[in-house]
């Protein structure tokens, strides 16, 4: 094998690893992008939630608030 054969051979195959290495950055990229997306919905729901607990609490707190100003 001469060495142009060689380099030529060589050169192919960084070629077929570098592609392969693409196809994958793009893969996990389109993974993380799904994974990302579903942690933004859930945690959108655990801020709703929160939320409303928040409210009521809230409510709780003015009702509470009433009827020992009334004790007064």
């Amino acid at each position: 094998m001469t060495i142009e054969e060689l380099d030529a051979k060589m050169s192919a195959e960084l070629a077929a690893v570098q592609a392969r290495i693409t196809a994958e950055g793009e893969t996990t990229r389109r993974h993380f992008d799904i994974v990302a997306e579903q942690f933004k919905d859930q945690t959108k729901v655990l801020a709703d939630g929160i939320g409303r607990n928040t409210e009521r609490l809230d409510d709780h707190e003015k009702r509470i608030s009433t009827i020992e100003s009334r004790r007064s």
